[in-house]
């Protein structure tokens, strides 16, 4: 026996662990409730039970009153241990497959439920020494390994007999979901034995007799479910096992170790290596097809995944596309930069991967006034990209009816109360709308809720540049029917830059964590001496070196006006 003091580390183990169990699945039962998830909850209670069930095992081997020396081996230990928690963590991983497909929200808890079970299961069996299989025969019977006991084929009884054998219980019942089955074991007698039992519920089988044999069949034929035998010249069944966990397609396969030998250890080494469930070579024909039961159902559920992700795998590509292909039109609709006596202009536009709702453009009015505009829809996907699209063309066209062009603050106001009538419930979007006058240098603009334009101009001083924020405070489109919006106005010096952009440039994340945000940008806005055009480009670069990811998680959208005279 391990001194005190080891003892009560152990119970501290065991109890730490035990902690996490109760606490994952308590927050698994308040969740199915919250998320009208009721049906789960009856298992849930029952692996809360047998948590409990551990706790008092806990107390009674390991209370500071106990002396374990009189009641109890480590082997008794061990097996008062083994079974509650192996039966936890196998409905704990049947209920994980069905969450998988169903409920994907209480995955990752019971994935860390079924986590702390395995490492509880592991101190218990850091207890005793590794046993190899010699060593387990050798335990089972001190002269030497046990050759188990095969059925000869002639004791085998025939299929009238066999159906009687089933019992009123199973005799002419019919497997709920019928599969294809490998039975793997070196004694033929059993492989036909099992293949009775299978055949007679409907499900098609296959026998080999070696571990070789089965990895080769597995990898050339679609197969649902695994007898594979523990004892076997050779390659044994935990090594099969082992080989069927490393390889990707044979990984998810649903095994049932089978042994002439059961004891909780063999159990617990079977689970632990990933067996799916642990049958006895004389099986109860009932508990046989309740348990393969159970293994068709989690088959039938990955296969139902597989489906539904390689749906959703197809669905994200046509969308991509769709989305790649809303993008290139929207860049096809972008103006050309404007290049006079008297001003540049640049325009800078790189859609998310899930391309927002922004849009960018300047047209002039007239002779004398040039508008320009930043806008963005409230989303991602072809819907906002189609509004921004839809707002763009009523803009260019100054198709609003009754709205003043050469008064920002009249546009704004009278596009609000226009899309009140036409867009959806809740969808929003903000705008910054300008219009330059070439010959005096005013402009006039209005903000609804977007970003404020930002103007730089040349001071007194050689190399310093003096910044300005262009905004009117007023609420973003489409939240009120009822909104007056303002209009301002200014005046734009030879060697000004103006530059209006929308949200998405300035909150992209640094490698920190942390965005960018509005003021680091107004200061890489003031350090452009360049054109319109080149000075976007600068800007962009240093954004695209400052972010911590290649793609943006928003539109880019920037426009500038380079006064020249």
């Amino acid at each position: 026996m391990q001194q005190p003091g080891h003892f009560k580390q152990l119970r501290h183990e065991l109890r730490t662990c035990l902690n996490h169990i109760i606490g994952y699945a308590e927050i698994l039962v308040t969740d199915a409730r919250e998320y009208n998830h009721e049906r789960y909850i009856p298992a849930l209670q029952g692996i809360l039970k047998k948590a409990e069930k551990i706790r008092k095992l806990i107390s009674f081997f390991f209370g500071d009153d106990t002396d374990l020396l009189e009641i109890a081996t480590p082997d008794d230990i061990r097996k008062a241990f083994y079974v509650p928690l192996v039966q936890m963590i196998g409905d704990s991983r049947r209920l994980l497959v069905t969450f998988q497909v169903q409920e994907p929200i209480l995955v990752r808890d019971m994935e860390r439920l079924i986590e702390m079970g395995v490492q509880m299961l592991d101190v218990v069996e850091a207890e005793i020494v590794e046993l190899d299989i010699e060593d387990v025969q050798l335990h089972v019977n001190p002269e030497g390994p046990e050759k188990e006991k095969e059925p000869s084929l002639d004791s085998i009884p025939s299929f009238k007999e066999f159906e009687a054998e089933l019992g009123d219980g199973l005799a002419g019942m019919r497997a709920r979901i019928p599969g294809h089955i490998l039975i793997v074991d070196d004694s033929v007698a059993v492989q036909n034995l099992l293949s009775r039992h299978l055949s007679a519920l409907g499900h098609v089988t296959r026998g080999v007799s070696s571990g070789p044999e089965a990895l080769e069949y597995l990898q050339e034929n679609p197969t649902d479910i695994v007898i594979l035998d523990v004892l076997m010249p050779g390659m044994t069944g935990y090594q099969v096992l082992r080989e069927m966990k490393k390889n990707p397609a044979l990984r998810e396969l649903p095994v049932i170790m089978i042994s002439s030998i059961e004891n909780s250890e063999n159990i617990a080494q079977c689970i632990k290596l990933g067996a799916e469930d642990f049958l006895p070579k004389n099986f109860e024909p009932v508990i046989l097809r309740a348990r393969v039961d159970a293994c068709m159902e989690k088959r039938h559920l990955q296969k139902q995944q597989q489906v539904y992700l390689q749906a959703i795998i197809q669905s994200q590509q046509a969308l991509a596309r769709e989305l790649s292909d809303a993008a290139q039109y929207i860049l096809g609709l972008l103006p050309e930069p404007i290049h006079t006596n008297t001003i540049q202009t640049g325009i800078a536009f790189i859609p998310s991967a899930q391309l927002g709702g922004d849009f960018v453009s300047h047209h002039f009015l007239d002779d004398e006034h040039l508008a320009l505009f930043v806008l963005d829809v409230a989303g991602h996907g072809v819907k906002s990209a189609l509004l921004s699209v839809s707002l763009f063309n009523t803009l260019e066209n100054q198709a609003i009816p009754g709205a003043d062009f050469l008064n920002p603050g009249d546009v704004l106001t009278k596009l609000n109360a226009s899309y009140q009538q036409s867009i959806e419930a809740n969808t929003y979007f903000t705008l910054w709308y300008g219009v330059y006058n070439v010959r005096t240098r005013v402009l006039s603009y209005a903000n609804g809720g977007s970003p404020p334009g930002i103007l730089v101009t040349p001071s007194s001083t050689p190399q310093i540049q003096e910044m300005q924020e262009l905004t009117t405070e007023d609420m973003l489109l489409g939240a009120v029917e009822d909104y007056t919006y303002q209009t301002k106005t200014t005046e734009l010096v030879p060697g000004a830059n103006l530059y209006v952009f929308s949200d998405g440039i300035y909150e992209i994340q640094r490698s920190s964590g942390r965005i960018l945000g509005i003021r680091e940008l107004e200061r890489l806005m003031t350090i452009q001496t360049k054109s319109a055009q080149e000075n976007l480009d600068d800007i962009l670069n240093q954004v695209r070196a400052i972010s911590s990811s290649q793609a943006f998680e928003d539109d880019i959208t920037l426009l500038s006006l380079r006064i020249l005279e």
